[in-house]
């Protein structure tokens, strides 16, 4: 196995993470396909134990048909559960032939690593609830610490390189720097940090598209400059019209009437529904006071006192999925993210209808359940219409 000292970064919150096995509310080893990489596979080929050696051989589906390194075969789900996840929670692999007998799937679930400008960063996705709880709860901000180790088995999901020509790639740090200062101005209720980031992006991608590389180091300086002024023309693009309600609505109720793979989901989003209480025949006047019933609550309840949770989770989204290189341009990747705000911030307005508050277990279960529905293929956020 080649291993090497590598330079790696992690947020705060990945310190105190650790997989809870059978105490976890929605495993990870329930409901998906877990595929199982070449390497992997060969080594449970090998394993010495032949009574776990025949196991194996029974719970493991060989991909006949164009195997690749990370998928050469799948293993069988009994009642929707992984055959090796057992009735405690735990799964046999790890406990009976060790940690290093895992494939690169069950190695790194729920961690994401990208490979930038030389180092390795490590974060969590919000598909795994204690990953959720560590990303989402805690009231300071995030901040990461670069250090050395060595490291052998890895999967990179993303790269990030530096290229010798004028490139976005190259002023990456910056990039960020402007990014999480927005993200992170308590200073400012959230919705206004977007729509200075919606300007940052939209300015960015103007310089690039034109070559313009040069200018950005001023307009990294300017932004940070003015993000205590006022905003001189609010950006209606975050307005809610009535439309653009109704067209999210709609799709919930679609959602609703189908067969989804997350019961977690489904039960979060009839609560949502009821919290609504839309008619057959959705009346735009009927919609806007109840939804402006909602908003109210939203911003006087989420934002003023859970606003660090918004704050977590679209800096950690910004880290994981290494904004603005997630997209052609930064302004589509803005479009992207803010798509995803758009979706949550219904999600949590149905909610606080119902309900005078929505507590941080409640929140939890939300962000989970949508991320492990909407990040992991089932269902994309562009089919709603916002």
């Amino acid at each position: 196995m080649n291993t090497q000292e590598e330079r790696k970064r992690i947020p705060n919150y990945m310190k105190n993470f650790a997989c809870i096995g059978g105490k976890c509310e929605d495993s990870c080893c329930i409901g998906w396909s877990i595929f199982i990489d070449g390497e992997t596979y060969k080594r449970y080929q090998k394993v010495k134990d032949e009574a776990f050696k025949r196991r194996l051989y029974k719970e493991l589906v060989p991909r006949r048909h164009g195997a690749t390194a990370s998928y050469a075969a799948k293993i069988k789900l009994k009642n929707n559960r992984c055959a090796f996840l057992n009735s405690e929670g735990w799964c046999d692999i790890y406990t009976q032939l060790g940690e290093q007998k895992l494939s690169d799937t069950c190695t790194l679930y729920p961690r994401t690593i990208n490979k930038v400008h030389e180092v390795l960063e490590y974060s969590l996705v919000c598909s795994c609830p204690e990953a959720a709880r560590k990303i989402l709860l805690q009231q300071q901000s995030i901040v990461w610490e670069e250090l050395k180790e060595v490291t052998s088995r890895k999967v990179i999901s993303a790269t990030i390189e530096r290229d010798k020509k004028p490139c976005l790639a190259n002023h990456l740090e910056k990039i960020r720097e402007v990014i999480w200062k927005i993200l992170r101005n308590k200073e400012e209720g959230f919705e206004i940090r977007l729509i200075r980031l919606e300007s940052f992006m939209k300015e960015m991608t103007r310089l690039t598209q034109k070559g313009y590389y040069e200018k950005l180091e001023v307009l990294f300086e300017e932004t940070q400059k003015n993000l205590n002024k006022p905003l001189k023309k609010v950006n209606l693009s975050l307005e809610e019209l009535p439309k653009e309600i109704q067209g999210g609505l709609k799709t919930f109720k679609q959602l609703a009437n189908r067969k989804l793979k997350s019961k977690r989901y489904k039960a979060c989003l009839e609560q949502v529904l009821d919290g609504y209480k839309l008619p057959d025949e959705i009346n735009k006047e009927y919609l806007r006071k109840r939804y402006e019933q909602g908003k109210e609550r939203y911003q006087e309840i989420f934002l003023k006192e859970k606003a660090y949770i918004l704050e977590n989770y679209f800096v950690n989204y910004t880290y994981e999925r290494c904004v603005p290189f997630d997209q052609v341009t930064p302004i589509e990747s803005f479009k992207l993210l803010k798509c995803y705000y758009e979706i949550l911030k219904l999600h949590l307005i149905g909610l606080l209808l119902e309900q005078s508050l929505v507590g941080d277990e409640a929140i939890v279960y939300l962000f989970q359940a949508f991320s492990k529905t909407f990040d992991h293929g089932e269902i994309s956020v562009q089919i709603f219409e916002i």
